[in-house]
């Protein structure tokens, strides 16, 4: 039976989600929009709580929806107006999936750790997410203040990330006693001038990789337990970069020493 009305509670539930992060807290679940995310959770062998999908689904998305027949997962079959009004986008892929946000368990041991602190652009987290899933990030922390990590805007953004790395929203407190400073792990803090190069740090040590907010950075307490201030050098007078290329920079800086390529490459 397709379903027609705004009032059914699987469909007030998912738009509560996509709207309200005290729904998203409250519940702990998310939504997951489209057929990239929904399969690359599938790909992560992560199942939905239930999907929603409706008649303007394409062949990919039909592809989903067969493999999900054979679970226990519910799939509910809405009409487009409502598919419509529950969307964050503007033209809807035709699926979504709720989601639990305890996705992959916390690692108890991790060798490069990426810290979003206070960060609030839904873009950027996004970009962090992707880059610390492609860099061989152990896990991605995000402090009191960042944006959401299961905003719909992240979840686009980040494309898949969300499946594939732990996530842990904590305070300072919490991941001080989880991440011990100096013994093992080094704290490094980026700032805009005064620190080491990103290039000269070692980050074959189990390493805190902490990138601040895009207005004000990292902040007090970051500044106060780092082990070292980390900065990206640049030739021009541009003020900084955002945190979403910052942060990409070093940690594919962190994987290029941690797989053992070398400093310069030469070309013939």
């Amino acid at each position: 039976m397709v379903i027609t009305s705004l009032n059914n509670p699987k469909v007030q539930l998912a738009r509560q989600l996509i709207e309200m992060k005290k729904v998203r807290d409250r519940e702990r679940l998310f939504v997951a929009e489209g057929v990239r995310l929904i399969e690359e959770a599938v790909r992560n062998h992560i199942a939905p709580k239930f999907l929603i999908f409706s008649d303007n689904v394409s062949s990919r998305g039909q592809e989903i929806l067969t493999t999900m027949a054979g679970t226990e997962t519910p799939v509910f079959e809405v009409s487009s107006n409502v598919m419509n009004a529950i969307s964050a986008t503007e033209n809807p892929q035709g699926i979504l999936g709720v989601f639990s946000s305890v996705i992959t368990p916390l690692p108890s041991t991790a060798a490069l750790i990426l810290v979003a602190d206070g960060i609030r652009d839904p873009g950027n987290m996004g970009t962090l997410l992707r880059s610390a899933w492609a860099a061989g990030a152990d896990l991605v922390i995000s402090t009191t203040g960042s944006v959401d990590l299961f905003s719909p805007k992240v979840l686009r953004s980040g494309m898949g990330a969300h499946f594939s790395l732990p996530l842990w929203r904590a305070s300072w407190e919490e991941v001080v006693e989880q991440f011990p400073r100096g013994k093992p792990y080094q704290y490094m803090a980026t700032v805009v001038e005064g620190g080491l190069p990103f290039w000269s740090c070692d980050f074959n040590q189990p390493s805190l990789v902490i990138i601040g907010g895009e207005a004000e950075g990292v902040s007090k307490d970051a500044l106060r337990l780092a082990t070292n201030q980390v900065t990206i050098p640049m030739a021009s007078r541009t003020e900084s970069l955002n945190a979403g290329i910052a942060g990409s920079l070093i940690l594919f800086e962190a994987m290029r020493q941690r797989q053992g390529y070398p400093n310069a490459f030469k070309f013939t």
